[in-house]
């Protein structure tokens, strides 16, 4: 009995993998600077204040663009896009590694933003659609477990090539990576059919979004620094808002906006966004906090510190493709509602953690924090992507996408603002110090759990929901996409 070909632009698991490798070197370079800025800091002779810029420029840049590159991409082509948005990469990687200043190198690192931007939400929908309905979930699961190993990979390695070859290079080894991925990604992508749209592209939409995500990543990013109650936080945030309110109203004036609000009439994609969200702020936030927490509290060795920090986003290495299995089989609300009590085990746990506890317990802890994370992270994009019809596919990824970013920076905002409040507020007294700082993050864990719990409602949008199990149902899915 022969093989059953593949429908078009269904490039089976190879397409996953090389639409994942994408993700894969773009989150890397989101987490890989941060060990390696202290040499950016000597060698630039600068203070961390503007030595920050390399990070915030990467992650405004990225957020502000994604909703407009899946527009973009639904325009020219998502294959295109992501192609360019891998070379776009290539190049700024190279002019990161010879920038001979600060303020080149924060130039560079917005470029290498933008192509993030093309690649991420481009490559989520690639993963998407190279296989049948029926093997989304494990397809998604594999495309998250990649991202969260660059993730994961970005701390030590970026530590091993600062110490052995300077900081440049972290820059410098995108390129051989992505050198050697592009005949893959050409190959691969060399029969996608894709029939090109009109192209209108909603410049004064992209323009006040842009401005409203830009200065609310801001305000998240800085406030804690500047202080939330100060007039040029809340300018911002006056700003955001303003821009906002501008958008929606030209939105539903134009023939072809740049958004498509009839997405969020899908409770299914609503409810994997509302757990993106989460997701986001917590996973973000529990991986700024843990470093800290093990070396202040708990007094470990970095060598210690950096092992077992690992375990977070190791431990969404390899639970993804058993939660996409799971999803495949038994749809989202399982999957999610073990993600959800995993997730709160894990922070009420790190509440309740008393200092000196033993290694082989921290372990433990970590690893269910981890896997909660992880399974949220996977099945909230396998739910929003199952969830649309082809054409809201690209708009879909780039809003989720935008989602998680600013998620990612309002859960590090949330957790520092509890920890160093707290710290604050009870410094002038005759307490330990060390007691005070356990505390502080105590009380951060703990909002992380209250979070969870107060997102937890969401589920009931997904309750009714199925996996879809057969062949039928994808083909029956496909028929009445062609009759319409």
């Amino acid at each position: 009995m022969g093989t059953v070909p593949l429908p078009i632009n269904q490039g089976g698991f190879k397409q996953v993998y090389i639409a994942s490798f994408g993700l894969f070197i773009t989150y890397i370079d989101s987490t890989i600077i941060n060990v390696a800025l202290p040499s950016v800091i000597k060698d630039y002779h600068i203070g961390l204040d503007l030595a920050a810029w390399v990070i915030n420029a990467f992650i405004l840049a990225l957020a502000v663009l994604l909703i407009a590159m899946g527009k973009i991409s639904e325009i020219y082509g998502k294959h295109k896009v992501y192609a360019w948005g891998l070379i776009f990469f290539l190049i700024s990687s190279f002019l990161c590694g010879i920038a001979q200043n600060i303020y080149l190198l924060i130039s560079f690192r917005v470029i290498q933003g933008i192509a993030g931007a093309m690649i991420i939400p481009t490559s989520m929908s690639l993963a998407r659609e190279a296989v049948p309905k029926e093997l989304v979930g494990r397809a998604i699961g594999i495309w998250g477990a990649i991202g969260a190993l660059g993730a994961a990979g970005g701390p030590p390695l970026g530590g091993i090539i600062t110490e052995y070859f300077g900081w440049r290079w972290i820059f410098f080894i995108n390129i051989p990576f992505i050198l050697s991925m592009l005949p893959a990604v050409f190959h691969i992508f060399k029969n996608y059919v894709f029939e090109r749209k009109e192209a209108h592209f909603d410049l004064l939409g992209m323009l006040t979004i842009g401005t409203s995500i830009l200065f609310l990543t801001f305000a998240i990013l800085k406030g804690q620094e500047i202080g939330w109650t100060s007039i040029r936080i809340l300018s911002c945030l006056l700003i955001c808002i303003l821009s906002f309110l501008l958008f929606l109203s030209l939105e539903r004036r134009i023939m072809y906006p740049l958004l498509d609000f009839s997405v969020f009439n899908n409770k299914v994609y609503v409810a994997g966004l509302v757990s993106n969200l989460l997701a986001g702020i917590l996973t973000m936030g529990v991986n700024m906090l843990i470093p800290e927490y093990l070396t202040q509290v708990q007094g470990y060795d970095l060598i210690l510190v950096s092992m077992l920090t690992t375990l977070l986003p190791l431990s969404s290495l390899f639970v993804g493709p058993l939660i996409g299995r799971l999803v495949d089989k038994t749809g989202f609300f399982i999957p999610l509602m073990i993600g959800y009590g995993c997730a709160l085990c894990g922070f009420f746990s790190l509440f309740l953690t008393p200092m000196n506890l033993s290694v082989v317990w921290l372990i433990v802890i970590l690893l269910i924090t981890g896997t909660g994370n992880g399974i949220l992270m996977i099945t909230c994009v396998a739910v929003s992507t199952s969830s649309l019809p082809p054409q809201q596919l690209s708009v879909g990824s780039g809003i989720f996408s935008m989602v998680r970013n600013v998620s990612g920076a309002l859960g590090i905002s949330i957790m520092i603002s509890i920890t160093l409040g707290y710290i604050n507020s009870h410094s002038a007294g005759s307490l330990d110090h060390k007691l005070i700082v356990s505390q502080a993050m105590k009380y951060a864990f703990l909002a992380g759990g209250v979070i969870t719990l107060l997102f937890s409602p969401s589920l009931i949008l997904l309750k009714s929901t199925r996996g879809i199990k057969n062949r039928e149902e994808s083909l029956s899915d496909l028929k009445i996409g062609q009759e319409t």
